[in-house]
């Protein structure tokens, strides 16, 4: 899970053979997205690009699993072809317990308790206990999962029998249940919670394989913590913002800030490397320019301090020191403005926000009667709208791109003409 970025739950929705090949040789893996609940379930086939560094490792761990609960597969493929349980098992009858024992695969379970709690009829006839065939494969076949995996038309739905993670009933269960080998179901989140956290009565996986961590402390982790702990890797490792976003499959940059835990040391140290790469600008890069090599990095450790994301870019000022003298407004000649070179992720944001200030531009102009220089708000718009194409510059973007944009404004004022006035 951690290498592939799956949620745990996409990943239990893997086929029985996830892996697919594209053109230029790299892989994939097929998987489910599910929206809605009960009778309105919607399902949407998504293909996972693997990390070309995991794709070894993801591939053998895929082969494993396929041989580890191949059994639990060929049982719900034989339900699924004959419409019974114990299709491949020749019965009497008439069974006693330790046929019942036999073919059911059951070790130390009560075999007339085991009876009982699935409501099938018997007899004690000369201290013997005797159950019809036909009403012991009624009986157990409560026991299977008797449902697609996933729900749909053809070619949308998953069957049992064309899983991946599927496992014998109570398979994943280590209490007292005994694991059912005639009947299957699919892996589900709880399983994998308990089988991760652990819970009252069922000790994690780490604790039963006896693994710690470097410092012999106890390791605990949560499903979801294995999605968090990657995406920190990528972002640790320098990953763009909009990669991470793209590739574990939100919609909004914005929701993979809750997924990076680098420190302000690490974050401080990130940008520094970006100014000293050149990669990134702003007046405090600009300043450097005039410093002796040996000096730069000195300089820059002790200027940054701090990183906050700004949407156009980033803002290096100490809220601790001192409040923004220009209340956030970064993109109007700060000082404390840096941005990255061509960032793709910030296209979109830097485009709507220089279209908003070349509306304003032409605004303090009519209002002005041609006279705009005067006004403080005016040669502030100025500095906003030079510093925000300066930014696009490096997407090789100019004031024709911004036709998009102004014309979906135009259109939303004369939908709204009232608003537009206001």
């Amino acid at each position: 899970m951690v290498c592939t970025g799956l949620r745990v739950g996409e990943g239990l929705t893997l086929p029985e053979q996830p892996i697919s090949v594209a053109r230029d040789g790299s892989r994939s893996l097929r998987y489910a997205r599910l929206k809605g609940g009960g009778d309105d379930v919607a399902v949407e086939w998504c293909h996972k690009t693997l990390l070309s560094a995991t794709e070894a490792l993801v591939q053998d761990v895929v082969a494993e699993l396929r041989t580890a609960t191949a059994g639990a597969r060929s049982v719900g493929r034989r339900y699924s072809e004959t419409g019974v349980l114990l299709s491949d098992v020749v019965l009497a009858d008439e069974l006693d317990s330790a046929a019942i024992r036999t073919a059911l695969g059951l070790q130390s379970a009560s075999v007339p308790l085991f009876l009982q709690s699935r409501r099938i009829p018997y007899e004690v006839v000369d201290r013997r206990l005797r159950v019809k065939r036909d009403a012991l494969l009624e009986g157990i076949a409560r026991d299977h999962w008797n449902a697609p995996v996933i729900p749909g038309s053809a070619g949308q739905a998953l069957a049992l029998h064309e899983a991946l993670c599927v496992v014998y009933r109570n398979q994943m269960h280590h209490g007292t249940r005994s694991t059912l080998t005639y009947a299957a179901q699919p892996v589900t989140d709880q399983n994998m919670g308990d089988f991760l956290a652990g819970r009252t009565g069922c000790a994690s996986v780490f604790d039963r394989y006896g693994v710690q961590g470097e410092d012999g402390q106890r390791l605990q982790v949560r499903s979801h913590g294995l999605r968090h702990f990657l995406n920190h890797l990528l972002d640790e490792g320098g990953a763009p913002d909009l990669v991470q976003t793209k590739w574990f499959g939100r919609k909004h940059a914005a929701d993979t800030k809750a997924y990076q835990h680098l420190t302000y040391a690490q974050r401080s140290a990130k940008v520094i490397e970006e100014i000293m790469g050149g990669r990134m600008q702003g007046q405090v890069a600009e300043q450097i320019k005039a410093l002796p090599a040996e000096m730069t990095r000195t300089f820059l450790a002790a200027r940054i301090h701090a990183i906050h994301d700004v949407g156009p870019g980033m803002c290096i000022h100490d809220f601790q020191l001192s409040p923004c003298e220009r209340h956030l407004q970064c993109t109007a000649n700060c000082e404390d403005f840096l941005w990255i070179n061509g960032d793709e992720a910030r296209r979109d944001e830097l485009m709507r926000q220089a279209a908003v200030v070349q509306v304003s531009l032409r605004t303090a102009v009519d209002r002005s009667k041609g006279v705009p220089a005067r006004s403080d708000w005016y040669r502030h718009l100025k500095h906003r709208y030079a510093q925000l194409m300066q930014q696009l510059a490096t997407l090789g973007l100019g004031e024709a791109d911004l036709r998009p944009y102004l014309d979906e404004g135009d259109r939303h004022g004369k939908a709204d003409p009232g608003k537009r006035e206001g």
